[in-house]
Formats: structure tokens, C-alpha cells, sequence
């Protein structure tokens, strides 16, 4: 009888030992047990927040529609007659508004990269500070922006099946392609309108007079922008947008010839999993 008492006193020593130092507020067992209540019934209503993360820290977007294309050439049924569900309805679905979204982004960055480039010499002229300085900063943010959506564009060519028996990744290429002309004929369009204003700066050039008096009285005197400052921005941009159509032409042939030769060692690599024979003859023959 002694033993059992002593065991319950036990138990019940080991448990205000560990209740205790959590809740020494409480005035009693009472109390106590509801504040154990109230913790442990909050926990279990307490969900975590849901948060959508991005799987790459920039341009995610267009990154991840390579990962699209790049799981139909990984899984090889281009290579097979057999129906194949490679990706789901609703990522198809949603397939138009994602180019969609990335056309979009190529032009909002060519639009915004030549408005900011004007508005940086605007600001260098108004200081009285060389123009250089303003070349290596345009260049670095379009090449961060604009030119990488193009590579990764142009990448996914590494991945397209021209051969293929059902025609899964050339059809994903193709509107991609599609929509990212889009945005090369705009970054061409906006490229020829600002050499157009700045080769006929001396027929139009006046209408920006009144338009300049009119902001240094609202300023105040504060922004200082002048005929001669405009035509000097616009003199650089179309120095930045000239340099810029011709290094992108040649980039974008560079990296469409890389990747084509990548396309065709890709192409006879996982060809020779499926299909040996064809391979061997597609190798024999050159066409890969």
C-alpha cells in the first residue's frame, strides 16, 4: 500500500516538475490545466501562411516554361504512336498566357529600358556630367533583362524533336518562338522610331520649346530641361539603340547556332534510347 502511494506521490512530483516552470503564473490545478488547454487547442488551429514561391530567384517565368519543354524531350514519347498525357490539361491550357506574359515582358523592358536611358542623359546633361557614364548602366540592365528572356528563348531549341512521331516539343517551341518575334519586332520598331525623331530633330524640334518653358515654370526653376538637353538625350539613345539592334542580331545568330548543334547531339542521344536503329542511321547519314 506504502509502495503505490509513493508511486502516485512520484508521478505526480515528475509532473509539477515538468508543468511548472511553463506556467509558474498559475494559482492553481485549475488554471494550470486550462492554460495547457488554450495552448494546445491554438496549435492545432493554427495553420501555416501558404506562400507561393518562385522556383528560380529571377525571370522565373520563362525559366520554368524551359523545364515544360524540356520534360516532353526527356520523356521520349515523340518517339511513339502511343496517346501520352506528358503534361496536363491545365498547364496547356495556360500555355497561350504564359507566352503571352513573356511577349508582354519583352516589350515592357525595351519600352522602359530606352525611356530610362533618355531620362539618364537628360539628368547627366542637367548636371553637367559626361554622358559615358550613362552607357555602361543601359547596357547592364538590358542585358540583365531583355537579352536573357532571348538566351533562354533560344535555349530551348536543345530540346526540340524535329522528328518526332507525335509533334509535342516542336509545337511547344513553335508558339513560343511565335510570341518572342513579338517582342523582337518591337525592340526593332522602337529601335527605327527613335533614329527617325533623332534624324528629323530639325524639323520637329521646336514643338519641345513651349513644352520645356512650360515645365521650368511649374518647377519652378527646379527641372531644367532644354531643347539642346532633349536633342542630346536623343542623340545618345539612338547611339545605345543602334549599338543594341546590331549586338543583338549577332547574339541571337550566335546563340541559335549554339544550341542548334546542341539540338542535334540531343536529339541522337535520346533517339538511340528508344530507337537505336533509326539513331544509328540518322548518325550514319548526317543528319545528326
Amino acid at each position: 500500500m506504502n509502495t503505490t502511494n509513493n508511486n502516485t506521490q512520484n508521478r505526480n512530483n515528475f509532473g509539477n516538475q515538468y508543468w511548472k516552470p511553463q506556467y509558474q503564473d498559475a494559482k492553481d490545478d485549475r488554471e494550470t490545466y486550462m492554460q495547457i488547454k488554450n495552448r494546445y487547442s491554438s496549435r492545432h488551429h493554427e495553420r501555416p501562411e501558404e506562400k507561393t514561391k518562385n522556383k528560380y530567384p529571377i525571370h522565373s517565368d520563362v525559366q520554368e516554361l524551359q523545364d515544360h519543354l524540356q520534360a516532353l524531350y526527356a520523356s521520349g514519347s515523340a518517339f511513339t504512336e502511343q496517346k501520352t498525357i506528358d503534361i496536363s490539361e491545365s498547364e496547356y491550357r495556360m500555355l497561350p498566357f504564359q507566352i503571352a506574359k513573356i511577349t508582354f515582358k519583352g516589350i515592357t523592358y525595351s519600352t522602359l529600358f530606352y525611356l530610362m536611358t533618355f531620362a539618364l542623359f537628360l539628368v547627366v546633361y542637367a548636371l553637367n556630367i559626361e554622358n559615358a557614364a550613362v552607357y555602361p548602366i543601359s547596357l547592364v540592365s538590358f542585358l540583365g533583362s531583355y537579352f536573357f528572356y532571348a538566351y533562354v528563348v533560344y535555349a530551348m531549341r536543345q530540346f526540340v524533336i524535329p522528328n518526332e512521331k507525335q509533334p509535342k516539343t516542336t509545337q511547344f517551341y513553335m508558339q513560343v518562338r511565335i510570341g518572342w518575334r513579338i517582342a523582337e519586332f518591337w525592340l526593332f520598331f522602337i529601335s527605327g522610331m527613335i533614329f527617325l525623331a533623332e534624324y528629323f530633330y530639325d524639323k520637329w524640334g521646336y514643338l519641345v520649346r513651349p513644352i520645356c518653358i512650360s515645365i521650368k515654370k511649374m518647377s519652378k526653376g527646379y527641372i531644367k530641361i532644354t531643347p539642346e538637353s532633349i536633342e542630346n538625350a536623343l542623340f545618345h539613345t539612338t547611339v545605345i539603340a543602334i549599338v543594341l539592334v546590331l549586338f543583338y542580331v549577332v547574339f541571337a545568330y550566335w546563340v541559335n547556332k549554339k544550341f542548334k548543334k546542341m539540338q542535334h547531339s540531343n536529339v541522337a542521344a535520346i533517339e538511340a534510347q528508344y530507337d537505336r536503329s533509326s539513331a544509328t542511321k540518322n548518325i550514319l547519314d548526317g543528319v545528326f
